[in-house]
Parts: structure tokens; sequence; C-alpha cells
């Protein structure tokens, strides 16, 4: 399974975060890892169990919806 995550800077620091917009899946690895980022490790772990990642932004995220409501 794909997880989306993105970047953020929070006070100088980068941090990994999934995407809102992955709904159940960013719940589920908020209730694993017990916080709202994830780190190397988790990305190490979930990837162990099959999952891979994909770096989005919140402009991706629009375009997509766009083009979701244009090919309709």
């Amino acid at each position: 399974m794909r997880i989306l995550i993105e970047s953020r800077n929070v006070w100088g620091n980068e941090l990994t975060y999934v995407m809102p917009e992955d709904g159940a899946i960013a719940k589920a690895v908020r209730g694993l890892t017990g916080k709202k980022t994830i780190d190397n490790n988790d990305m190490e772990s979930l990837r162990s169990l099959g999952h891979s990642f994909l770096w989005v932004t919140k402009e991706d995220i629009e375009l997509a919806k766009v083009a979701e409501l244009v090919q309709v």
C-alpha cells in the first residue's frame, strides 16, 4: 500500500507527516506510532510490512482533484 507523505518545516525542523487526505491510513499510522509525524525508523518498519511512500505536496493533491473534475 502506498502512503502519501509530506515534509514540513516546523520551527527549523524538517518533519514528515502522513497526508490527511489519506484518511484511514493516516489515522492507522498515528495509532501505530503514537505521534503525528513519522521518522526513518517508522518508515523502515512500515516498508518491512510491504508499504511504500510517495512524497507529495498540498499542490499535488489540489491538482489531482482538479484533474478528476475535468475528466468527469
